[in-house]
């Protein structure tokens, strides 16, 4: 049992709580108010930066009004959509296979390889096919050049040659082995250390 001078401090007690609850409601509106301004200053940073972006890349003009090209960038979902128009747009693919174009946009599906392999060469593997192995250093200088603009335009989160590195050539023979009509058990038992389902997502996307 409280004591009566106890009770007789309960209600002080109580108010000086609520007091201190409401103080901490006004800071923390107040802070909230401070994350949302800095959060909207830093969308408006990067707003204007990539703007800057799309018009070192001619994907939209003087006015911010995105051009043919920066309208076939706006329509690409399922990789890098800066990346892959500007291969299209400077005729990468033009040369090239039906199967050997869906064997170089492996690269920029498959995304998920870790470690050291950009470290140790794998990523300038040799190809055995030729027309293979130079549309990949096409899609690598085309990466830079990508990488370049967006440095110059204070995209600073990007690291180049993590950017570079992350398009990854594991899979390119593999997928035109299999447009070429090789069974799903002899990708399999050719690709080194890539789960199935990894394989399957990449070839149907």
């Amino acid at each position: 049992q409280l004591s009566k001078d106890k009770l007789d401090k309960l209600p002080e007690e109580s108010q000086m709580l609520f007091d201190r609850k409401e103080e901490l409601k006004v800071e923390v509106r107040a802070l909230e108010g401070s994350i949302r301004e800095a959060s909207e200053m830093i969308m408006r940073t990067d707003l204007i930066n990539m703007k800057r972006v799309m018009r070192r890349l001619d994907m939209a003009d003087k006015n911010d009004v995105p051009t043919l090209k920066g309208k076939v960038a706006c329509s690409i979902s399922a990789t890098d959509e800066i990346l892959i128009t500007e291969m299209l747009f400077s005729g990468e693919f033009s040369d090239l296979e039906p199967h050997q174009v869906a064997a170089i946009l492996s690269c920029l599906i498959y995304t998920d390889g870790k470690g050291s392999s950009e470290k140790d060469g794998q990523n300038k593997a040799q190809f055995k096919c030729e027309v293979l192995g130079k549309a990949f250093a096409g899609l690598q200088k085309t990466a830079e050049r990508v990488a370049d603009a967006m440095i110059d335009c204070k995209i600073t989160t990007l690291d180049k040659e993590e950017y570079v590195a992350k398009f990854r050539p594991d899979l390119v023979e593999l997928t035109q082995r299999w447009c070429q009509g090789a069974t799903f058990k002899e990708i399999c038992d050719e690709a080194r250390n890539i789960y199935e389902g990894t394989i399957i997502r990449v070839f149907r996307r």
